[in-house]
């Protein structure tokens, strides 16, 4: 993408993507958000991509609908667009089962899948992945070369060892349990004793627990 050039994100959306888009002098379209996810016919035409969270969307947690996510492949294919798909911690799922990453059910080469460390093993590994179209890596190879060179070596290193000893699909059934508890624990605390000013979300899901707030006054 080029500077001037429009991309859609969904309204509301995780902030820091769309600061750095805008950094880069780039066009930053919201797109409102539903019970199935991105509303695929209210994207504007001249978009070039479309950059969204599926498997929990931030901050609502609504997950993308199958169908919906078979609408956006199909709307990417017949405007020339890319999309860039922010898996950041589908690994946590406390009760229904994933659905596929649009980036597995992209036959076109049109998804960027974008996935993290850090909400899975600590917040200061910095280390994360892309799985990208092969046209597009040469690009991407010089992008990072150009912006930091390389992440740590050791820690790649030391990570990809954990993860090829089966160590980190254990680490992820074990803190996932605890996340399911603590999160249930927390979601009783606040319809038990904040019933009358915060409204719980039903879609809880990942590490996102949405809290509406009802009709009241504040006070300190």
């Amino acid at each position: 993408m080029e500077p001037g050039d429009r991309i859609a994100v969904e309204d509301p959306c995780y902030g820091p993507p769309r600061h750095l888009f805008k950094s880069l002098g780039i066009h930053v379209v919201g797109v409102p958000v539903d019970r199935e996810g991105l509303l695929v016919e209210a994207l504007p035409r001249g978009v070039r991509a479309v950059y969204v969270t599926p498997s929990h969307q931030y901050p609502l947690s609504v997950t993308m609908t199958l169908p919906r996510r078979q609408a956006l492949l199909a709307w990417a294919e017949r405007n020339n667009a890319a999309i860039i798909e922010d898996d950041y911690d589908s690994e946590f799922r406390f009760a229904d089962r994933p659905l596929e990453p649009l980036q597995t059910l992209d036959t076109r080469g049109r998804v960027v899948y974008v996935g993290s460390f850090s909400k899975t093993m600590l917040p200061t590994l910095r280390l994360g992945f892309l799985v990208t179209p092969p046209s597009l890596r040469l690009a991407l190879h010089k992008a990072k070369f150009v912006s930091d060179w390389h992440s740590s070596t050791l820690g790649q290193a030391a990570l990809a060892r954990f993860i090829d000893e089966g160590a980190f699909a254990r680490h992820i059934r074990r803190v996932s349990a605890i996340y399911r508890e603590r999160h249930q624990i927390l979601a009783d605390a606040i319809t038990r004793d904040f019933a009358e000013h915060l409204e719980l979300s039903r879609r809880q899901r990942g590490s996102t627990l949405p809290l509406w707030l009802a009709d009241c006054p504040w006070t300190r």
